[in-house]
């Protein structure tokens, strides 16, 4: 049939257990009787250089995997997937990518660590959080430290079989960092679901809100609540008993999925649902996949012994929440609001015990020519394949068998359920009113006495998918290389790789080709071409696959100047290599260690990067591997950098520039601005060579002016106390917008003469919204008055600055308010204006 191997990720069974409360983490509870407080296991953000973990790829990778060319691939791999998980703005923890790393080297700073080994070929990876059963204390209350995750992974390539390599492989390494971070398995069909229970995210879009959710759970960073809620209650069987590790999900009808676990009182609490309505269903976790493991695969929650606690119940009823009692249509289902901040308590089921589960879970496929993908795709109404225990017998589809559709369309034809090749379904979907319609849909498959729920088990989509049918190398105006790739239903949202190494779309040509940079290579390396659309298709569901080869290239050498740091600095690099091929955003420069963190990187030529790099104060002294990233162009230095001990009298820098002046985040032009270190009294500052005016100083921190004229991007600074003088590099900001007036209704200004009114349609004159003309997208800007934040309902152009709209809100109060208005960060200072109401 040409099914896909099932990417089944497994973690370690180490002493460690599921974390905070509600999602699938890894927890320690404090007591073993009700009530149960949750401690989860996670990294302390105290411990960590500016809130930031960084993964390293243990260099014997090169030696160890079975496609030693795709070495450059599974960097790449690691570093978007640290990006993945950086990208989470309601986390108050980084991620990073730290280049490659000797296995012997001695480090003192939390960090986590990739290496390759031999595995059975059903087993991609695994994952082991090194936590041990102690307990701290953070500003989100208890918790047990992960101490330095190692992710395993298969070093057997060819075990990596799916429609696409490059895809099937990032999403494993972002689904076990997601381990490494904290996160356990879920069942809503999200990163952090195995393959086998239903994983349905893409390399275009790899997260879901419940993978948003658990993070954000476990590392808070305050603003989540701005735009979700919570949902709480208790499951239990009759008689009151709590039903352990039920796994409860808030759905809608065609969107986000976010799931919480009871404890062992039965109680849960799902935060960080996104706003809108949805339905709450609760199911036992599937049979585990492997002998001795635990129901779906999770580690146990363990008591304050470090010894696991209860079992997890099951099987029971999977049930749809309507009112006190459940119901297994999901039509019938009582529908739940969820507000930004709100909680919808006492959402309580109870549910009878199953002597056996019916359908355990469900894996559905379509088919592009011999090619099985899973979840299926279909454009339009089609035929989807499903397989799973339970759903056939004896060569037919269980009696009384029905598939159901959350969302409406589509609906299954008469007699559109099939059985063939044994244990596989097809299903003959038809649309209603004319429209099989577009976007996921939530699979519900009936029996008479239960119910299984599939999130995501099918994708409705608009076209076919991305085909790739050739590649031509072109040049530049500028001398470098392009590759020109023929195909169809390729867009400017069309993400392209080589193998696993992303590259820039620069243009469409007359004839419709896609004209994307050529990553740096090296020569006779041939490298298998993928495109990704937003739908979550890519070009390796239909038609052979299409390489490029390079003729030409080498990885050429580096050398770094300083070469060597003391403990407890931050100081600039220079790199200057040989290969011409480094690129402002692509390149990558890592340092080995933990100890050692690059703030800040910005190439200024093809063969020279500048990077501000800072060490630990209690950095573990004594030689590093350095290494430099860039396409498959990669760089490894085993003893290339030196830690040394710190020179306590010379001054140091922190990169992190601070505006004085209140609410104000960007550094530019102009601005006061205050920067800390040590040894930091009678000196001189330089940026971008341009002496910069001191205002105040002391040894640990100075004010200064940012010198007028300087271009906004990378700039160096020196410090210099006539002696000795340090450097680092820092991010000048582009000016931040400026109110320049606000007008009510009939184009007034304004003023105590006219005072706005709540629902007044007010218009600002904002001057440095955007660098020219260009209309910015309404969701990057904000404007805030009185401290409650407007969306903009117009953005026009005027002259050289904008018209920005709101309706005034009725939230806002009387009196001379303060208005700002940001775009992307950058806010403007405060303009005060009269309210009345």
């Amino acid at each position: 049939m040409g099914f896909r191997r099932l990417l089944v990720s497994l973690f370690s069974l180490a002493l460690t257990a599921s974390t905070a409360g509600a999602y699938y983490t890894f927890v320690h509870y404090t007591n073993r009787t009700a009530p149960y407080n949750p401690v989860p296991e996670k990294f302390d953000l105290n411990a960590l250089p500016n809130k930031t973990v960084a993964f390293f790829v243990w260099d014997s990778a090169a030696g160890l995997i079975s496609r030693p060319d795709q070495l450059p691939s599974v960097l790449s791999a690691v570093r978007e997937a640290a990006r993945v998980w950086n990208a989470v703005d309601t986390s108050d923890l980084r991620v990073a990518f730290g280049g490659l790393a000797s296995a012997p080297t001695q480090q003192n700073t939390p960090g986590a660590d990739i290496l390759f080994e031999e595995m059975d070929p059903f087993t991609l990876g695994l994952t082991s959080t090194n936590a041990q059963n102690s307990f701290s204390s953070g500003s989100t209350g208890p918790f047990v430290p992960i101490r330095r995750p190692q992710i395993r992974l298969n070093r057997n390539f060819s075990n990596w079989t799916s429609p696409s390599f490059t895809e099937g492989f990032f999403l494993t390494v972002a689904h076990e960092m997601g381990h490494a971070l904290g996160l356990q398995h879920t069942f809503t069909a999200s990163l952090m679901s195995t393959e086998a229970a239903g994983r349905a995210t893409s390399l275009y879009t790899p997260l879901t809100a419940d993978d948003i959710a658990g993070i954000s759970y476990l590392y808070p960073r305050g603003n989540l609540s701005q735009s979700a809620g919570s949902i709480a209650g208790r499951i239990t069987f009759p008689g009151g008993q709590g039903i352990h590790m039920a796994s409860v999900v808030a759905i809608r009808a065609t969107g986000a999925a976010v799931s919480a676990v009871t404890d062992p009182d039965g109680r849960y609490r799902i935060d960080g649902v996104p706003a809108g309505q949805y339905l709450l269903y609760v199911h036992p976790l599937p049979p585990s996949s492997r002998a001795g493991a635990a129901p779906g695969d999770v580690r146990m929650p363990v008591g304050p012994d470090g010894l696991p606690g209860a079992p997890a119940d099951g099987p029971f009823d999977t049930m749809f929440y309507q009112g006190f009692q459940g119901t297994r249509d999901y039509a019938s289902a009582q529908p739940l609001s969820v507000f930004p901040g709100g909680l919808s308590d006492n959402v309580n089921l109870t549910l009878n015990r199953r002597t056996s589960y019916s359908i355990p879970s469900v894996a559905t496929y379509s088919f592009f020519d011999q090619t099985a993908v899973r979840p299926g795709y279909l454009n339009g109404c089609g035929t989807l394949v499903a397989s799973g225990s339970g759903l056939t017998v004896n060569g037919a589809p269980a009696p009384g068998l029905n598939v159901g559709f959350l969302g409406g369309s589509p609906i299954l034809a008469v007699g559109g359920i099939r059985a063939y090749s044994g244990s596989f379904l097809a299903l003959d979907l038809q649309a209603t009113s004319g429209f099989c319609g577009s976007g996921p849909r939530h699979l519900i498959f009936s029996l008479s006495n239960d119910i299984f729920v599939l999130p995501f088990g099918l994708n409705l989509v608009q076209s076919l998918p991305p085909s790739i049918f050739s590649a031509t190398t072109s040049f530049e105006g500028n001398g470098s290389r392009s590759v020109a790739l023929a195909g169809s239903n390729l867009g400017f949202e069309t993400k392209f790789y080589f193998d696993g190494v992303p590259t820039t779309l620069l243009r469409f040509d007359p004839s419709g080709r896609a004209v994307v940079a050529l990553p740096p290579g090296i020569g006779g390396l041939r490298s298998l071409i993928t495109a990704f659309n937003p739908d979550g298709q890519n070009s390796m569901f239909v038609g052979s696959p299409v390489t490029y080869t390079y003729d030409s290239g080498d990885a050429g050498i580096a050398t770094f100047s300083p070469n060597a740091l003391q403990a407890g600095t931050e100081t600039l690099v220079e790199i200057n290599g040989t290969g011409g091929g480094f690129l402002d955003g692509v390149t990558s420069v890592g340092f080995g260690s933990s100890d050692v963190q690059v703030r800040r990187v910005s190439v200024a030529s093809p063969n020279r990067i500048l990077a501000s790099v800072w060490v630990a104060p209690n950095a573990a002294l004594g030689s590093i591997l350095s290494s430099v990233m860039t396409g498959y162009q990669v760089i490894s230095q085993p003893f290339g950098f030196q830690i040394q001990s710190a020179n306590f009298r010379a001054p140091a820098l922190n990169s992190t520039v601070v505006n004085a002046a209140p609410n104000q985040t960007a550094i530019y032009p102009g601005a006061t601005v205050v920067i800390s270190g040590s040894n930091l009294s009678n000196g001189t500052i330089t940026i971008g060579d341009r002496a910069a005016t001191i205002l105040l100083s002391s040894p640990n921190q100075i004010m200064f002016a940012i010198p007028l004229g300087l271009t906004p991007g990378p700039a160096i600074l020196k410090f210099s106390n006539g002696v000795d003088t340090t450097s680092i590099l820092v991010a000048i900001d582009p000016l931040p917008p400026n109110v320049q007036n606000v007008a009510g209704p009939g184009n007034v200004i304004i003023d105590s003469r006219r005072p706005a009114r709540p629902g007044d349609v007010l218009t600002m004159v904002v001057t440095s919204l955007t660098d020219g003309a260009a209309v910015p997208d309404s969701k990057r800007v904000r404007v805030n008055v009185a401290g409650v934040d407007h969306s903009p309902v117009g953005i026009l152009p005027l002259g050289g600055a904008h018209q920005v709209q709101i309706v005034l809100s009725s939230s806002v109060g009387a009196g001379q308010v303060p208005l700002t208005v940001s775009m992307d960060g950058r806010s403007s200072p405060p303009y005060l204006m009269p309210v009345v109401r």
